[in-house]
């Protein structure tokens, strides 16, 4: 949404690319003063059960003479070996590169994600090279939604549409938010059904073009992306009584109880409207129109489903009657309708959790989904998980969340698209990171490798540089590599964490670490988050000024596991060995009548999560 003018708050393994360096981005290692660079992608965002994966490691010899070796590659579930590729011989001549394709069939088993590593080593053994990526097998998206956006349609070759939407692949991101592809909110579809418009101006007057969104879709489909169409549940443009559209005001929603004073959200100069009107969504004739509306819609465009947008807290409001409108009640049945008559999915934002107690309980939309905004109570790192925890408490585990949370907003104001200036960093990771922690995913990737920072998503005020963009990756494959853990269920747990000599909150306390534990399926998971150079827990990073947090090594680490039998430990972080498993040793001890088990964890920058597995 629009805060500023809202009232309101190919083959081998894995989904996506991740270059390995000795930062943790991509790790190169030299043989006799000798280097290889290498990088793996695979050819989807997300698999159906049996599908084949494909792989590609592009690999890079910087040095004058050619290097050869073997590039070895295995898969795991949780650190348990689940598959291996054949060595496949790599030889590359100096100051070029090639590329190898590898195929892999995964288990047929549904919603599961693998961790995929992958060396070239030397007829010696050296290791020249590692490339590491992740697979996520699912039938269906919504188990675990990884939502990117686009917001741009100029005119674009399909080849250039490809390009775009493979940078966003190499993410796992599989599900695609099309923010402002339509013509008017209340009449979504420019043309006809029958003849459907080759191009119309959006409402900030920028041309859109058919074929392109067309081409997006069907790429994304491609590469495993659902596709949604953006729109309001209940907008129209200003002038709608005399457009030709048949919106009537009776289906107004009003500040006064006299009909007079439609809620209306005033537009940037130069728009194509001065104004977006606000309807009532519990109004029978509007709902029926809207609906038809998008009915249109998914005739001419092959959209999977809508994402639903609203306003958020509009105070007190009435109907064109003077009836007051209890308006977050009429939510969940205006969203059951559109499942209903649409037969498709539906994705609706609760703004600031404007609406979400009924929605996420009672609607039938396919995920949830919420922009989060201080002012509204989602203000510290610990509100975000929060907001995670409800979305699974009122939904009974039965959806997943998505957060929209931007980053860096009173900074990104002293630049703009022309003159873009940075995401900090470390403010973005440490987002991320409670976010992924907590279970949740965050809306933030697009348009050509973009991230959003403001609620109109054409707002590239901001760019990320080439060490976030490769952070990043590694930040996504772990969330694939791990989502059984991060994703698949598990719930809160009060099991204590003490670290050496390390102040431990659990709460997201500046100067500490965070530590929440979870515990499901076997396992008990703790995370902890690197807090300790931070002055405040706001997650915001309005003034882009969140440090970059200390590296703590050999962390020795106390936790109280209870009753339970303990099988093995394993540390894992997007910061460390490009996120694959380190098995622990552990020892059993006991304090004050309660069991606790001690290990030491090799690293802790951003992010670590050790998960314990008990026995059977």
């Amino acid at each position: 949404m629009r805060n500023g003018w809202v009232r309101k708050g190919l083959t081998i393994m894995g989904g996506g690319m991740l270059l390995i360096t000795t930062l943790g981005f991509s790790t190169v290692q030299k043989a006799a003063m000798l280097t290889l660079q290498a990088s793996m992608t695979t050819n989807k965002a997300r698999y159906n059960p049996g599908e084949p994966v494909k792989f590609q490691v592009s690999v890079t010899n910087p040095n004058d003479g050619t290097l050869s070796g073997n590039l070895y590659i295995s898969v795991n579930h949780l650190a348990e070996p689940t598959g291996s590729l054949s060595p496949q011989r790599i030889s590359v001549p100096g100051k070029s590169s090639r590329i190898y394709v590898l195929t892999w069939t995964p288990p047929t088993k549904d919603y599961q994600g693998y961790f995929v590593g992958g060396s070239i080593r030397s007829q010696a053994g050296t290791i020249l090279a590692r490339v590491a990526t992740a697979i996520d097998v699912s039938s269906s998206w919504v188990k675990f939604p990884r939502y990117g956006f686009v917001s741009e349609y100029p005119q674009m070759s399909r080849t250039a549409v490809q390009h775009e939407l493979a940078q966003l692949k190499n993410y796992h991101i599989d599900g695609l938010q099309f923010y402002d592809w339509q013509w008017k909110h209340n009449v979504p579809l420019a043309g006809t059904v029958a003849h459907p418009a080759a191009s119309w101006h959006d409402i900030a007057g920028r041309t859109n073009y058919r074929q392109t969104i067309l081409n997006m879709i069907q790429a994304g489909h491609q590469l495993g992306m659902a596709s949604f169409n953006y729109n309001l549940m209940y907008g129209g443009w200003a002038g709608y009584q005399t457009d030709g559209s048949g919106v009537k005001p009776a289906w107004g929603l009003y500040y006064d109880n006299g009909g007079a004073l439609q809620v209306s959200v005033s537009m940037p100069g130069g728009w194509s409207t001065s104004a977006i009107d606000v309807f009532n969504p519990g109004n029978s004739g509007w709902r029926q129109y809207i609906l038809h509306q998008e009915a249109n819609v998914f005739k001419a465009y092959p959209f999977d489903g809508w994402q639903v947008d609203q306003l958020g807290n509009q105070g007190t409001v009435f109907d064109a009657k003077g009836q007051q409108v209890h308006l977050q009640a009429t939510f969940a049945p205006f969203l059951n309708d559109a499942v209903r008559s649409l037969h498709k999915e539906i994705i609706f934002n609760d703004v600031g959790e404007y609406g979400l107690q009924s929605v996420a309980a009672h609607s039938n939309e396919s995920v949830a989904y919420v922009e989060c905004w201080p002012n509204s109570g989602q203000a510290t790192f610990n509100d975000l998980k929060t907001t995670i925890d409800s979305i699974n408490a009122l939904s009974k585990g039965k959806k997943s969340a998505i957060l929209a949370a931007y980053l860096d907003s009173t900074y990104a104001n002293s630049f703009s698209g022309q003159n873009p200036g940075y995401f900090n960093n470390a403010g973005v990771l440490l987002a991320d990171a409670t976010i992924f922690a907590s279970g949740g995913d965050h809306i933030e990737l697009g348009d050509n490798l973009q991230m959003l920072n403001a609620p109109y998503f054409p707002n590239h005020n901001l760019i990320m540089d080439a060490a976030l963009k490769a952070k990043l990756l590694s930040y996504y494959n772990f969330m694939v590599a791990y989502e059984n853990l991060l994703r698949g269920g598990l719930v809160n747990t009060k099991n204590s964490v003490a670290l050496h000599g390390l102040k431990v909150s659990q709460d997201g306390s500046p100067q500490t670490v965070w530590a929440f534990t979870k515990a499901g399926g076997g396992y008990d998971v703790i995370q902890l988050i690197n807090l300790y150079r931070q002055t405040t827990n706001l997650w915001q990073d309005s003034s882009a000024s969140t440090p970059t947090p200390p590296t703590f090594h050999n962390v020795q680490v106390k936790y109280y596991v209870g009753q339970e039998k303990v099988k093995d430990v394993y540390a894992a972080s997007p910061d460390f060995q490009n996120g694959a498993a380190t098995k622990l040793k552990y020892t059993y001890s006991v304090f004050r009548g309660k069991r606790y088990i001690s290990f030491t964890v090799p690293s802790l920058q951003y992010w670590d999560m050790i998960y314990v597995k008990k026995t059977s």
